[in-house]
Parts: C-alpha cells; sequence; structure tokens
C-alpha cells in the first residue's frame, strides 16, 4: 500500500440542466478528494472527504486490458467503500476490452470511459444513479447497453460517437435524453423511446444514419433542434398528439422519409426542419400550423403537391427553395408576404393557387420561371394580380369558379 500527499483535488458538480426550457436530468454532488490515495497497480483510488468511508476510482494506468473495480477497499488497516468513478478516469484507456463495475459504484462521472475504444460491452449496475456528461463518448467498440432503473437522465454526449452500438435499452426510469446523447451512432438499427421521456434534447440522435423507425413519446411536447438531424435511414416517424413545436433542422437530410403525418397538436415548424429530405413525396401539414420556418421544406425533390394550412401568414426565405419536383402549390388567403427565393429552382412548378383576394407582398425572385406558371385567383382578384409585381408576370391569370 502506498499513501501520499495529494493535493485536494475537486471534482466537478456534473448538471445536465441546459437553459431555461430545458429539464434537469440528474446532480452529481462535488466531492472532494483528501490527501489519502492508494494505487493497487491497475487503478488509482482516492478517499472522499464528504464520507470518510467512502473511495472514488480517481484514474487507471492507460495499458489497462481487464479491470474489476473493488466493492470495497483496504486502506491502513481501514475499509473504504467504492463508490465513484471519477472524471476522465479511464479516458484514453485504448486496450480496455473488460470492466466489471460493483453494485457499490452509484456515480459514473463526466467522461469517465471516454474514447475507450476496445470496450465491447459494460453492465452498468442497479445501484448507478448518475452516468455524467460524456461518460461513454467514442466508445466506438461497445454493441449493446443496459441503461438500469435506477438512473432518471441521459446526459450530453454521454455515448456520442459509439459507433458501434446496434442496440440500447432505455427503462422507463429515464424521463429526459439531454443533448447529443446518442450522436453519430451510426450502428444503431432502433430505438424505443420509453413513454416516461418527457423531452429529447438536441442533436439527441444526430446521425444515426441505420434508424429506421422513431416513435416520440406521448408526454413529448418538443421535437428540439437537429434531433434526428442525418438520420438517412429513417423512413418512418410517429409523432404524438402531444408535440406542438418540431424545431429547427429537426429532421434535415433525413432523406429516407417518404411520408410524414404532423398532428394537429404541431403549431409550428423550425427553420430547415425537413430540409434535404429528397426521398419525401407526401407531407400532411394541419391547419394548427401557424408558422413555418425558412427552409423548413428546401431541396425536398420528390415533394409534388403542397398545400399550406389556412393560418400561415408567412411564407419564410427559400422554404420550399429546390423542390424540383414540385408541380401544384396552393396559398391560403391568410398568407399575407412570400419570402426571398420562397420557390426558387422548383423547376417542375406548373401550377400555383392563391386564395388571397389581395396579392401578397412577394419578392421578384420568390418564384424562378414565372413566365412557365398559371396562377389561379379568386374571383374578382384578376385585375388586382395583374397590376402587381411579381405576380403580373406568370404565364397566365386565371380566376377560379
Amino acid at each position: 500500500m502506498k499513501r501520499i500527499l495529494f493535493l485536494t483535488l475537486t471534482l466537478l458538480t456534473i448538471l445536465v440542466s441546459c437553459e431555461k426550457d430545458k429539464i434537469e436530468v440528474h446532480t452529481v454532488p462535488i466531492t472532494d478528494i483528501t490527501n489519502i490515495t492508494y494505487f493497487d497497480g491497475l487503478l488509482h483510488y482516492g478517499v472522499t472527504s464528504n464520507s470518510p468511508c467512502e473511495v472514488c476510482v480517481l484514474k487507471a494506468e492507460k495499458t489497462t486490458t481487464k479491470v474489476e473495480v473493488p466493492s470495497t477497499i483496504e486502506i491502513e488497516g481501514k475499509i473504504y467503500s467504492c463508490t465513484s468513478i471519477a472524471p476522465y478516469a479511464f479516458s484514453d484507456c485504448r486496450e480496455l476490452t473488460t470492466i466489471t463495475i460493483p453494485e457499490s459504484i452509484m456515480r459514473i462521472e463526466g467522461y469517465a470511459f471516454e474514447r475507450c475504444s476496445k470496450l465491447t460491452s459494460i453492465t452498468i449496475p442497479e445501484s448507478v444513479m448518475g452516468i455524467g456528461e460524456g461518460a461513454f463518448i467514442g466508445c466506438s467498440g461497445l454493441t449493446t447497453i443496459t441503461i438500469p432503473e435506477s438512473v432518471t437522465g441521459i446526459s450530453s454526449y454521454a455515448f456520442s460517437e459509439c459507433s458501434g452500438l446496434t442496440t440500447v435499452t432505455i427503462p422507463e426510469s429515464v424521463k429526459g435524453i439531454d443533448w447529443k446523447a446518442f450522436s453519430f451512432c451510426s450502428g444503431l438499427t432502433s430505438i424505443t423511446i420509453p413513454e416516461s421521456v418527457t423531452r429529447i434534447g438536441g442533436y439527441a440522435f444526430e446521425s444515426c444514419s441505420n434508424i429506421t423507425l422513431v416513435t416520440i413519446p406521448k408526454n413529448v411536447t418538443s421535437i428540439d433542434e437537429g434531433t434526428f438531424i442525418g438520420c438517412s435511414g429513417l423512413k418512418t416517424i410517429n409523432i404524438s398528439k402531444s408535440v406542438t413545436k418540431i424545431g429547427n433542422s429537426a429532421f434535415e437530410c433525413c432523406s429516407g422519409l417518404t411520408t410524414v403525418t404532423i398532428p394537429d397538436s404541431v403549431t409550428s415548424i423550425g427553420s430547415r426542419a425537413f430540409s434535404e429530405c429528397s426521398g419525401l413525396t407526401t407531407i400532411t401539414i394541419p391547419e394548427s400550423v401557424t408558422g413555418i420556418g425558412g427552409e423548413a421544406f428546401s431541396r425536398c425533390s420528390g415533394l409534388t403537391t403542397i398545400t399550406i394550412p389556412e393560418g400561415v401568414t408567412k411564407i419564410g426565405e427559400g422554404t420550399f427553395r429546390g423542390c424540383s419536383g414540385l408541380t401544384t402549390v396552393t396559398i391560403p388567403e391568410s398568407v399575407t408576404s412570400i419570402g426571398i427565393e420562397a420557390f426558387r429552382d422548383c423547376s417542375g412548378l406548373e401550377s400555383v393557387v392563391c386564395k388571397n383576394n389581395t396579392p401578397p407582398s412577394c419578392y421578384g425572385d420568390a418564384f424562378s420561371d414565372k413566365s412557365s406558371i398559371v396562377l389561379y385567383v379568386p374571383q374578382g382578384s384578376k385585375e388586382a394580380y395583374q397590376n402587381t409585381y411579381p405576380w403580373k408576370d406568370f404565364k397566365e391569370i386565371i380566376e377560379e369558379e
């Protein structure tokens, strides 16, 4: 045994609570390490000052291949319980293939197993109450992970870049999945999000390119920014009727999507929400939607028709830009303005139906080739459109019966 003087090390508080609208997932209390440390040949331990009978795994030797963390350890005749794994404790242990974590461990701190690329599986015991930020980031060899019922939240970056991960079991105890928690887990083929989850953080499943099906639980009210961006294999999304907002870039670059039905609980669709969903042929936008962000459907080249719901007052910049398969667009009476390049490069567009008696304000470049598009307007409004730029430049203006 070795006893050495050790400068007091304050472990970081791991707080998974993001700005105002984000929920607090869990808190790991601040822990001080006393001057009592111990090295067993593989692992360095430190006695915690907040509980004199507890030790924390401070760090491992980088060449470690197999580790069994003990539940108790004797230091100078005293028995200590091993209750936590410190931040970065096993970081860059790239030869580590096997680790056994005892039931005494209650916390796995931030980046504890960062880039342990040869680790293929890990059993997190039921005693663990908190998994810190980035705890398993870059563990590309991990294929399966089971999160115990004791865990209530999955922290930011917790399993990010675990490209070999194919299966994840999330228990009903989990209420929040935070920022980039499973981002770049390209091996994941399916994910079941339990009904207990009330919030899925931004970019949580970014570039999980092999996921094919996602069901949003009934208690989730918002799909945050970039949540499923780059999930190119995603074919089906089931959006629950509790969702009121689809955030910016939520499904951007989901090129495998063919059909999307947005429930009538949704009131806003963010910028680039479905941008570059090139396989999308049909989308139903309910009457509840009053706001559609810029470039929301840009470069959705498979879309052939689109009906913008009554209640939307503005079509933003580039909203449908590059929708080359679009042949018909219906613009409701409520729309009073159409932004820059809103329908630019919609090369297949043949007809536009505008329901407003008063021509909406419209940028000249909102439509690329107006001379090939027939414009349908309400009875008695043809003259107004003929006298208004750029509507007067359409191929033909026809009053609907």
